[in-house]
């Protein structure tokens, strides 16, 4: 569901959206101005995985793709600035390793692409803030879930999972599970538990600066994540946060400036 958070001056907020399905945020009196993240949903695991959703505020303003399910690709920046997610592992026939998830896309980089076995190898760490893939596992088994990549700004990279672990979270995201578990917030694409593929890692689009008119209503689109397939995880869910208010004379923007004040979300 939707949270907002002002301080005691209302011309300093926050609304954030977590929870998939279709909302309209209204823009509160006096406020002109805004700045947006939006996280695409990621895939499904499995070979018949979904796909993720996309997730979006005011439509063509600033969007960002769900990523592929059954190995797929990451989902892609449809609209604003941002990374593509990462993409889906694919299982290892000769000896039966499921795939990793693909991690979620960064602020200025791509998540990385999910593993097919083991020992990590074809799974990659996140860029620009982005999350990591998951690893392959051993014989007959399944592989890590993609990382989650965080709403308040860009942060530090996800590392590549290892030895069937999950990929590590990108901007303060979380990470993926091991072997076959959840797939980490948010828009990472669902790892496997038995010898099948990854989903790949929704994308992450922002923009720095939107006019916004007092009163009016804007639609916002929260993506779900793609439904696993057999032997497969689900993909985790976007999100979407709009932040407005002027700090000491700066505008707060994405992806770096005052967007996340004091350690609260306001």
């Amino acid at each position: 569901m939707p949270v907002v958070s002002v301080s005691g001056n209302r011309q300093i907020g926050s609304m954030t959206y977590t929870t998939s399905g279709t909302y309209t945020w209204t823009c509160p009196a006096g406020i002109t101005n805004v700045t947006i993240v939006t996280i695409g949903g990621g895939g499904g695991g499995g070979s018949l995985g979904g796909s993720g959703a996309s997730s979006s505020f005011n439509s063509t303003t600033v969007s960002a793709g769900g990523g592929q399910g059954g190995g797929g690709s990451g989902g892609t920046v449809i609209a604003g600035t941002g990374g593509s997610g990462g993409a889906g592992g694919q299982p290892r026939s000769s000896t039966n390793y499921g795939g990793g998830g693909g991690g979620a896309g960064g602020y200025s980089g791509a998540g990385g692409n999910g593993g097919s076995d083991g020992f990590g190898i074809g799974a990659t760490g996140g860029s620009g803030g982005g999350a990591g893939g998951g690893s392959g596992a051993g014989s007959g088994a399944g592989g890590g879930s993609g990382g989650g990549v965080g709403i308040y700004g860009s942060g530090s990279n996800g590392i590549a999972g290892t030895l069937g672990g999950g990929g590590g979270g990108g901007s303060g995201g979380g990470s993926g599970g091991a072997n076959g578990g959840t797939a980490g917030l948010y828009g990472g694409g669902g790892g496997s538990t038995t010898s099948t593929y990854g989903g790949g890692g929704g994308a992450l689009s922002y923009i720095s600066s939107f006019t916004v008119t007092p009163g009016t209503g804007y639609a916002v689109i929260v993506g779900s994540g793609g439904t696993a397939a057999s032997g497969g995880v689900n993909g985790a869910g976007g999100a979407v946060r709009i932040v407005w208010g002027n700090i000491g004379g700066v505008d707060r923007a994405y992806p770096t400036t005052n967007v996340f004040l004091l350690g609260r979300d306001v």
